[in-house]
């Protein structure tokens, strides 16, 4: 068993090689063939053995393109509830039995802050941040990627490792950032501006003391910041025609929402569009409920506020 275990590693370690030699010659956009073979590898081998090679397999995927969205995404993340110290230990070993990731998790929790193993029992999309949080050094890395740049309602997460690390409100943007990730989406969607990483508006608003400690961020940050990009800022009524209108008008939703179907605390969500079948969402902490449109009955009365921003021209010149 061992030896084939060994063997496994050793074609890795191979695979890995070529592919790296092969990277060199390729130029332009990472491939999509090289993307899903680097992630073959991991799933060939097994999680804990790839952890071996892991240095050289992650510096694999990041070269190759693979973006957390589509390596950890979910298609479906049951509802966010309210759990106890025990309730959590005991949802992290029930998901332990379908994921991976959370059975290494789920094999030490003491490892890791009850703040994060709450998170990652709502979302086990979470896994490998939260896995990652034990050798974090609360640094942000990194920028957009070309295609963040060029999508016209990039989907970011709050979680990201490129900036879920860095520190805002005394915890993890992972866990608390979902208000300056949202604003950084609206940004970078309506304007040329390249530095608005999430973690970059993260320290803007703590600077301002928009962060609010036992509630998170303040509504003054919605309010304001925008105006610093030459984006307008209105109060859209809490209603299904209102929203619909501001969206007609190519503004971009950004929504303050309570308990429900997006959180069990307390959260932000961006809604950029709408067709026949709902409102379509970008929620920082949950890709599967990103790729899934919603009807106004379904979270209407979970609204709290709404800002719609905009600008009178889509892209800054």
């Amino acid at each position: 068993m061992r030896r084939h275990k060994r063997i496994w590693i050793v074609l890795a370690v191979s695979v890995i090689l070529f592919l790296n030699v092969l990277g060199v010659y390729l130029l332009g956009q990472p491939k999509p063939i090289l993307k899903r073979a680097a992630v073959c590898v991991v799933e060939t081998i097994g999680t804990r053995a790839a952890t071996k090679i892991k240095p050289q397999i992650t510096e694999l995927i990041n070269v190759m393109g693979l973006s957390y969205i589509e390596r950890y995404g979910l298609e479906h993340v049951d509802k966010p509830e309210e759990r106890d110290d025990e309730q959590v230990l005991q949802r992290i070993a029930e998901l332990a039995k379908q994921y991976e990731l959370v059975k290494q998790i789920n094999e030490q929790p003491e490892l890791y802050s009850m703040e994060m193993l709450k998170n990652l029992a709502n979302n086990p999309e979470m896994a490998a941040y939260v896995i990652g949080s034990v050798v974090a050094d609360g640094s942000a890395k990194g920028g957009f990627t070309d295609e963040e740049l060029t999508e016209e309602y990039p989907l970011l997460l709050q979680f990201d490792p490129r900036w879920g690390y860095f520190e805002y409100g005394g915890k993890e943007m992972g866990l608390s950032g979902c208000g300056p990730t949202c604003l950084s989406m609206v940004v970078l969607a309506l304007t040329d501006y390249e530095e608005v990483t999430p973690d970059k508006i993260a320290k803007y608003s703590t600077e301002k003391k928009y962060y609010v400690e036992g509630v998170g961020t303040a509504w003054k940050l919605m309010d304001e910041a925008p105006l610093l990009y030459g984006l307008t800022v209105e109060h859209p009524a809490m209603k299904e025609e209102s929203m619909k209108a501001a969206l007609d008008k190519g503004k971009i939703l950004i929504c303050s929402v309570r308990k429900g179907v997006f959180t069990s605390e307390g959260h932000f969500i961006v809604i950029y569009g709408y067709d026949d079948t709902g409102f379509k969402v970008n929620d920082p902490k949950c890709v599967a409920r990103s790729r899934k449109t919603w009807q106004f009955s379904e979270f209407g009365k979970q609204l709290k506020r709404i800002w719609a921003i905009g600008a009178e021209n889509q892209k800054n010149s």
